[in-house]
C-alpha cells in the first residue's frame, strides 16, 4: 500500500514538468529578450483550501506545500524540472529531443510522449497545448494563401461588406462554389498544403501526420461554397466554407467554418450539426489585444447520442506592468457538476524577472481546492541533462514488458519520496496514507483533457446570421 501510494504521488507530481518540457514558446513570450538564453521559473506556495481532507491529513499536505519547492528550467531543446522537499532534491525529471531522463534512477526513457504516458500510468498533461493550438492555426492561416491558385476557375469577386469580431470591416468577398465532385478533386493538394504548414510551424510534431490521415477520410457529399473577405486594400482578413462533410461517406454534416484574423484580433466559428439527429459539436473563439490588454474567450460542445461535454475559457490579462488578471476554464459534463479551474496571476516585471504571486483554484460542487504560489520566472542558464547509466526505449514494448520497467521505476523512486511522510509525525502517518490513497481511488486524476474530436444537431444555422453576428 505504501509503494501504491508514493507511485501515485509521484506521478501527480510529474504531471506539471512533463508538460513544461515544451513550453518554451510562452515563457519567450513572457521574455523576449531570451535570445538563446535559458529560463528559470521557480515555484512556493501553500495550500489556501482543501476541503476534501481536514485534521491530521489536511496538516500534513499543508506542511508539504510549505516545505517544498518546484523549479523549472528550459532552454530551446532541453528542459529540467526539479522537485525539492526541505531543500533536498527529492524528483528531477530532464527532457531533450533524445527522451526524458527521471532521477533518482539514472535512466534515459526514449519512444515519445504516449510511450511515457503509458511507463507513468497516465496522460501527461501538455502545459503547451494553447501555445501548440495558437500554431494550428497560424498553419491554417499560412495555408489559406494557397487556396485560391488552387481553385481560380471557380473564383467570382462579389461587392458585398462585412464585419468581422475582433477584425474589422472587409469590404469585397470572393466566392468559390463547388460541386462535391469538384471539391474532392482538389482536395488531395489543399490537403498537402495543411500538411506542409503544420510540418513547418509544428517540426516533429505527430499532429502534421494525424492531420494527413484525417483529412484523407474527408468525404464532400454536396455542393460546397469557400468564401474570401478582403479588406479595402484588397488583403485576405477572413474566410468562411458551407457544405456537407462526412467521414468516408459516415457521419455525414452540416459544416459551416468562420474565421477572420489579423495581428491583433481572431475569431473562429465551427458548426458541425448532424444531418440527422440530435449529435453536433460547436466551437467559438474570440481573441483581442489592445494595448497591453489581451481578452480570450471561448466556448466548445460536443453532444453525442444524448451525452454532452463543454468547455468555456475566459481570459483577461494586462502585461502593462508584469502579468496580472484572471483566467477561467469550466468544464461541463451531462450529469456531472462543473469543474472550474482559476488562475490569478499577479506578477511584476523588474529588471527583466517576473515576481509575486499565481492564485490556483479548482472547484466542483462544494469541493474546492485552491493554492497561493510565489512564482518568479527569470532568464537563467540553460539547462543541461543529466548523466544517465541505462537506456529503454519504449517504443513497441509490450504490456508484460512495460509493467517489468514501470515496477523498476517504482521501486527506485518509491525511497525517494519518504523523506515526505517520515516529516509526518510516526502516530499520523497511517491516517495520511490511507486518505490519499481513497482520494486518487474516488476521484482518480486532477485533470484530464482530452483532444476535441469530432461529433454531430439538425439546427439549421444560417450562414447570414454568423456573418451579420459573428
Amino acid at each position: 500500500m505504501l509503494k501504491r501510494v508514493l507511485c501515485l504521488t509521484l506521478v501527480l507530481l510529474l504531471l506539471l514538468p512533463a508538460g513544461f518540457a515544451q513550453s518554451l514558446p510562452l515563457v519567450s513570450a513572457l521574455l523576449p529578450d531570451l535570445q538563446g538564453q535559458g529560463a528559470q521559473l521557480t515555484i512556493t506556495g501553500e495550500i489556501k483550501e482543501w476541503n476534501a481532507f481536514k485534521g491530521v491529513s489536511l496538516d500534513a499536505f499543508e506542511e508539504w506545500a510549505r516545505n517544498s519547492s518546484l523549479t523549472l528550467q528550459v532552454g530551446q531543446e532541453h528542459s529540467l524540472a526539479a522537485l525539492r522537499f526541505l531543500d533536498s532534491p527529492v524528483v528531477q525529471y530532464a527532457q531533450s529531443p533524445d527522451g526524458v531522463v527521471i532521477l533518482p534512477g539514472g535512466t534515459l526513457y526514449t519512444g515519445g510522449e504516449e510511450s511515457l504516458s503509458a511507463l507513468l500510468g497516465g496522460d501527461l498533461v501538455d502545459l503547451d497545448a494553447p501555445g501548440r493550438f495558437l500554431s494550428v492555426l497560424r498553419a491554417i492561416r499560412n495555408a489559406l494563401p494557397t487556396l485560391p491558385p488552387l481553385l481560380a476557375s471557380y473564383e467570382e469577386t462579389v461587392k458585398e461588406g462585412i464585419t468581422i469580431k475582433n477584425v474589422g470591416r472587409g469590404s469585397q468577398k470572393v466566392n468559390y462554389e463547388l460541386t462535391a465532385a469538384q471539391w474532392q478533386g482538389v482536395w488531395p493538394q489543399i490537403t498537402q498544403e495543411i500538411v506542409s504548414a503544420l510540418e513547418q510551424e509544428l517540426p516533429g510534431d505527430p499532429i502534421a501526420d494525424k492531420a494527413q490521415a484525417f483529412l484523407r477520410q474527408v468525404a464532400f457529399d454536396k455542393k460546397g461554397t469557400y468564401k474570401r473577405f478582403l479588406d479595402k486594400d484588397g488583403n485576405d482578413i477572413g474566410w468562411q466554407f458551407t457544405g456537407t462533410l462526412s467521414l468516408m461517406g459516415q457521419d455525414a454534416r452540416k459544416a459551416t467554418l468562420y474565421g477572420g484574423y489579423i495581428q491583433d484580433g481572431l475569431y473562429l466559428s465551427v458548426k458541425l450539426p448532424a444531418l440527422r439527429g440530435k449529435n453536433d459539436l460547436t466551437l467559438a473563439l474570440s481573441y483581442a489585444l489592445e494595448g497591453s490588454k489581451i481578452k480570450l474567450d471561448g466556448n466548445y460542445r460536443r453532444s453525442m447520442n444524448g451525452q454532452a461535454e463543454t468547455l468555456a475559457l475566459a481570459v483577461s490579462l494586462n502585461t502593462a506592468k508584469g502579468l496580472s488578471g484572471k483566467a477561467a476554464l469550466t468544464l461541463g459534463e451531462t450529469g456531472q457538476k462543473n469543474t472550474v479551474w482559476t488562475l490569478t496571476p499577479k506578477l511584476a516585471l523588474e529588471n527583466g524577472t517576473y515576481s509575486g504571486t499565481v492564485g490556483l483554484s479548482r472547484k466542483k460542487g462544494t469541493r474546492e481546492f485552491s493554492l497561493a504560489l510565489n512564482t518568479t520566472l527569470a532568464p537563467g542558464a540553460v539547462p543541461a541533462m543529466p548523466t544517465y547509466g541505462r537506456t529503454v526505449d519504449l517504443t513497441g514494448m509490450d504490456e508484460a514488458a512495460l509493467a517489468q520497467e514501470r515496477q523498476r521505476l517504482s521501486d527506485t523512486l518509491a525511497p525517494a519520496l519518504l523523506p515526505l511522510l517520515l516529516h509526518v509525525p510516526e502516530e499520523n502517518r497511517l491516517v495520511v496514507i490511507h486518505e490519499m490513497g481513497r482520494h486518487l481511488r474516488v476521484n482518480g486524476p486532477v485533470l484530464s483533457l482530452e483532444h476535441i474530436e469530432e461529433s454531430t444537431s439538425n439546427t439549421d444555422y444560417l450562414v447570414i446570421k454568423e456573418e451579420q453576428n459573428p
